[in-house]
């Protein structure tokens, strides 16, 4: 596995890569890095060039200027893709790298073959605002205690019950990373419309879900929006089924692959 770094105008893109073949960009979710992608990328690899992108503000990637919405994330990975030589590729993003993913492959349709999309949010516009008023999305407060250690460790309790300590200790240790800007992409994601994105899906699309993650209830509406679309579930899946339940969503997205004819 190597990493590296592109030179933006609005700073460094970290990015980590490994195999060769057609191209897959991993897009994560908040808080969390590339980092979560490692054991997916060790088995995507083997068939093709799975390169995961730190977006801006989280792991090794500067922090962005100014805040940022998924179509502004969306333009900086599209111009990531360009400037890799990575297009048309594959995308996949999990829950927030969902999110960028969709507009990704909507507003760049050249840039866009496939696209698998774990656990997209889809909020109604109740909750949307509720989300975007709710003080638990605000910026990490680092405390004198170390209690916010704490308050990470029961986020992650409960939203991955099922993940390992491993787990759920590398998306804390993203977190912290982020400081300050943690929550940034969460706002993005509650402002931005799915909904009404989704139909424009022009690239046949895998929409994986964990049987008990937040949006799996969701599943059926979500892709009853999408033109060409394929669904998974992983039994017992949560949160964290990218980093935790990995050889089973990598044969998902696999087979999936093989089924289009991406090879």
């Amino acid at each position: 596995m190597t990493r590296g770094y592109l030179d933006t105008a609005d700073g460094q893109l970290h990015y980590r890569s490994l195999g060769s073949g057609r191209p897959i960009l991993l897009l994560h979710q908040t808080p969390s890095s590339s980092l979560e992608y490692e054991p997916l990328l060790t088995l995507l690899g083997e068939k093709y060039r799975a390169v995961a992108l730190d977006t801006p503000g989280y792991g090794m990637s500067d922090p962005a200027p100014r805040h940022l919405s998924i179509p502004e994330y969306a333009a900086v990975a599209a111009d990531f893709l360009r400037r890799m030589d990575l297009a048309p590729a594959c995308v996949l993003g999990h829950h927030t790298g969902a999110s960028i993913a969709l507009e990704l492959a909507v507003a760049n349709p050249e840039l866009i073959s496939a696209a698998v999309f774990s656990s997209l949010p889809f909020y109604p516009p109740d909750v949307r605002a509720s989300r975007l008023a709710d003080s638990r999305f605000e910026p990490l407060e680092i405390q004198d205690d170390g209690a916010h250690l704490r308050t990470l460790w029961r986020k992650y309790e409960c939203d991955a019950p099922h993940a390992s300590p491993a787990a759920r200790h590398s998306q804390i240790l993203s977190a912290l990373q982020a400081g300050a800007g943690d929550k940034e992409a969460y706002q993005a994601v509650f402002r931005y419309q799915e909904q009404a994105r989704l139909p424009g899906l022009k690239a046949p699309t895998l929409l994986i879900s964990g049987e008990i993650d937040l949006f799996h209830g969701c599943l059926e509406t979500t892709r009853d929006l999408i033109p060409d679309c394929e669904v998974g579930v992983i039994p017992g899946g949560d949160g964290l089924v990218t980093a935790d339940r990995t050889p089973e969503f990598a044969a998902l997205t696999l087979a999936f692959l093989k089924r289009i004819g991406y090879v």
